[in-house]
Protein backbone atom coordinates (compact mmCIF):
# COMPACT_ATOMS: atom_id res chain seq x y z
CA UNK A 1 0.00 0.00 0.00
CA UNK A 2 0.89 3.68 0.13
CA UNK A 3 2.59 3.23 3.51
CA UNK A 4 5.25 1.05 1.90
CA UNK A 5 5.69 3.61 -0.90
CA UNK A 6 6.32 6.34 1.67
CA UNK A 7 8.79 4.11 3.52
CA UNK A 8 10.61 3.14 0.30
CA UNK A 9 10.91 6.80 -0.63
CA UNK A 10 12.34 7.62 2.81
CA UNK A 11 9.45 9.96 3.58
CA UNK A 12 8.61 10.81 7.15
CA UNK A 13 5.49 10.03 9.14
CA UNK A 14 3.99 13.49 8.58
CA UNK A 15 3.71 12.90 4.82
CA UNK A 16 1.94 9.60 5.40
CA UNK A 17 -0.42 11.21 7.90
CA UNK A 18 -1.19 13.98 5.39
CA UNK A 19 -1.92 11.41 2.69
CA UNK A 20 -4.17 9.39 4.98
CA UNK A 21 -6.27 12.41 5.91
CA UNK A 22 -7.30 13.54 2.46
CA UNK A 23 -10.57 15.40 2.06
CA UNK A 24 -12.30 12.28 0.71
CA UNK A 25 -11.32 10.29 3.80
CA UNK A 26 -12.50 13.05 6.14
CA UNK A 27 -15.82 13.27 4.27
CA UNK A 28 -16.27 9.49 4.46
CA UNK A 29 -15.64 9.53 8.21
CA UNK A 30 -18.12 12.37 8.65
CA UNK A 31 -20.77 10.55 6.60
CA UNK A 32 -20.25 7.41 8.67
CA UNK A 33 -20.61 9.39 11.91
CA UNK A 34 -23.77 11.20 10.79
CA UNK A 35 -25.27 8.20 8.99
CA UNK A 36 -25.58 10.30 5.83
CA UNK A 37 -25.66 8.30 2.60
CA UNK A 38 -23.27 9.95 0.18
CA UNK A 39 -21.15 9.37 -2.89
CA UNK A 40 -17.53 10.51 -2.71
CA UNK A 41 -15.59 10.67 -5.95
CA UNK A 42 -11.83 10.92 -5.73
CA UNK A 43 -8.91 10.32 -8.04
CA UNK A 44 -6.37 8.03 -6.46
CA UNK A 45 -4.16 6.89 -9.26
CA UNK A 46 -0.58 6.51 -10.31
CA UNK A 47 2.34 5.41 -8.23
CA UNK A 48 2.47 8.45 -5.97
CA UNK A 49 5.88 9.70 -7.09
CA UNK A 50 4.66 13.19 -7.96
CA UNK A 51 2.32 13.32 -4.96
CA UNK A 52 5.17 12.51 -2.59
CA UNK A 53 7.24 15.41 -3.88
CA UNK A 54 4.26 17.73 -3.43
CA UNK A 55 3.73 16.53 0.16
CA UNK A 56 7.43 17.08 0.85
CA UNK A 57 7.26 20.60 -0.60
CA UNK A 58 4.17 21.36 1.49
CA UNK A 59 5.66 20.05 4.71
CA UNK A 60 8.90 21.97 4.15
CA UNK A 61 7.29 25.32 3.25
CA UNK A 62 8.28 25.25 -0.42
CA UNK A 63 4.75 25.32 -1.82
CA UNK A 64 3.47 28.71 -2.90
CA UNK A 65 -0.18 29.72 -3.14
CA UNK A 66 -1.08 30.98 -6.58
CA UNK A 67 -3.80 33.48 -7.26
CA UNK A 68 -6.41 32.22 -9.70
CA UNK A 69 -7.86 35.27 -11.38
CA UNK A 70 -10.92 35.30 -13.61
CA UNK A 71 -8.56 35.88 -16.56
CA UNK A 72 -6.41 32.83 -15.75
CA UNK A 73 -9.53 30.74 -15.23
CA UNK A 74 -10.99 31.86 -18.58
CA UNK A 75 -7.74 31.01 -20.40
CA UNK A 76 -7.69 27.55 -18.84
CA UNK A 77 -11.35 26.86 -19.54
CA UNK A 78 -10.93 27.97 -23.17
CA UNK A 79 -8.48 25.08 -23.72
CA UNK A 80 -10.94 22.40 -22.62
CA UNK A 81 -12.48 20.34 -25.43
CA UNK A 82 -16.23 20.25 -25.99
CA UNK A 83 -17.66 17.05 -24.52
CA UNK A 84 -21.12 15.94 -25.64
CA UNK A 85 -23.46 15.26 -22.76
CA UNK A 86 -26.31 12.80 -22.93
Amino acid sequence: GMASVFEAQGRHDEALALFKETLAIRQAKQARETGEETVILTALCGHGHFDLAAYDDYLNGRMADEEVTEERLAVGLATLPEVPVG
